[in-house]
């Protein structure tokens, strides 16, 4: 008997066979249907839920899509015509539609996908890309000022790309991968801002700006938190995969903060009710863009210290003050300690500079921060141990 409850979103068991659930809303009501998957199978109906889902906005439309198991081989897929990288692509994003990714997730997605597609044309049959078509993602440059592009960014566009394909290969959509292989990259300290320089860039900001730019360097929350978030009291539910967590967060507010919070949110709806801002996205820009040309301004952008270094500087604030990794780690909502274990060594490395670049941070725990202590709060501060409301 197969347990409907720990089957993936959408896989059903019912009459002695698999079948994948299609929901979407017309006019207001719900909608769904439940395509069979032909099989008894759930190591097949894995394979053949993937291919339903990439047809999903031809099975709402009312069509009858032949699949690859009804074509008589479920292992090898066949197609009518060329399987471009085109076809692949939207294919893909809207398994990971269906798959509730967030919005900023696919949008790099598919920006990656777009920038292998210029390279090759949408046309291409994507069984022919290989390993030669990934290297000269390697060697582009960028479009504003013809330098190379920087190893991250590379990176990431590779990665990308590398996951659209192992999904390809996964539901045997293809055979053989190539070599999505990243550059190596130098493992850097942190860029943070130090007490004096953070003061000088907000200097000339209005009260509005200067108390948003100081609730991001005191909490490290991400830029889109505080607007995609429920705020219940003094917690900020940040909901699962809305960026890079997978679990929910119960972030606590002081009473300032929250309304600070509150603050923000008008400012940002407000924009989003125009007819000009259309997206989370253009409505977050005023507060990036200001930053960014704040830092320009002080001369500080050689270092490319951008908006994000703010929650870098809460880390490093944040260690300074408790010594504490594992409490970094869960207020950072970090999966994995070797994400928080840099800040660490920042602070190993650099302890006599920081205490004069944050005079106004007091050390509460002098005897912390060891390797030996960070050993032994390990286990206790182990997000599998955590509850749900601990888990901040």
């Amino acid at each position: 008997m197969v347990s409907n409850n720990k089957l993936p979103k959408g896989l059903i068991f019912k009459n002695n066979e698999f079948k994948q659930r299609i929901r979407w809303n017309f006019n207001g009501f719900e909608k769904e249907i439940h395509v069979s998957l032909d099989t008894d199978s759930l190591t097949a109906a894995k394979v053949r839920r993937d291919e339903v889902i990439s047809y999903r906005n031809s099975i709402i439309s009312g069509e009858q899509p032949l699949y690859t198991w009804q074509k008589g081989d479920a292992n090898e897929p066949t197609f009518n015509s060329t399987y471009s990288v085109e076809t692949a692509k939207n294919q893909y994003i809207e398994y990971c539609k269906v798959e509730r990714l967030s919005e900023t997730t696919i949008e790099l997605y598919e920006n990656s996908i777009n920038l292998l597609i210029s390279l090759v044309g949408g046309k291409k049959d994507i069984t022919k890309i290989n390993d030669t078509h990934i290297q000269v993602i390697k060697k582009l440059t960028s479009m504003r000022n013809g330098k190379p592009l920087s190893s991250h960014t590379i990176n990431r566009h590779i990665r990308a790309i590398g996951t659209m394909f192992n999904w390809l290969s996964k539901s045997k959509r293809i055979t053989g991968l190539p070599e999505c292989q990243q550059l190596r990259t130098p493992n850097t300290l942190p860029r943070y801002y130090t007490d004096n320089e953070f003061n000088k860039i907000i200097v000339i900001f209005d009260k509005f700006f200067q108390s948003m730019y100081k609730f991001y360097r005191e909490t490290g929350l991400r830029l889109s938190q505080p607007f995609i978030s429920d705020l219940a009291g003094n917690y900020l539910i940040i909901p699962p995969n809305s960026t890079k967590n997978v679990y929910e967060r119960h972030y606590f507010l002081n009473d300032q903060q929250v309304q600070i919070v509150q603050t923000m949110r008008n400012y940002i709806f407000d924009r989003l009710k125009s007819d000009i801002v259309k997206t989370m996205k253009s409505a977050l820009q005023p507060i990036t863009r200001r930053w960014s040309d704040r830092v320009q301004e002080v001369g500080l952008s050689d270092d490319k210290r951008k908006f994000h270094c703010l929650r870098h500087t809460f880390c490093v604030r944040h260690y300074y003050k408790c010594r504490d990794l594992y409490e970094v780690q869960m207020l950072m909502g970090h999966s994995d300690i070797q994400q928080t274990q840099k800040y660490a060594k920042l602070w190993h490395n650099l302890i006599g500079k920081l205490e004069n670049e944050f005079t106004n941070v007091t050390p509460q725990n002098d005897d912390s921060g060891t390797n030996k202590r960070d050993y032994e709060m390990r286990e206790k501060w182990s997000h599998s141990n955590l509850s749900r409301e601990m888990r901040v």
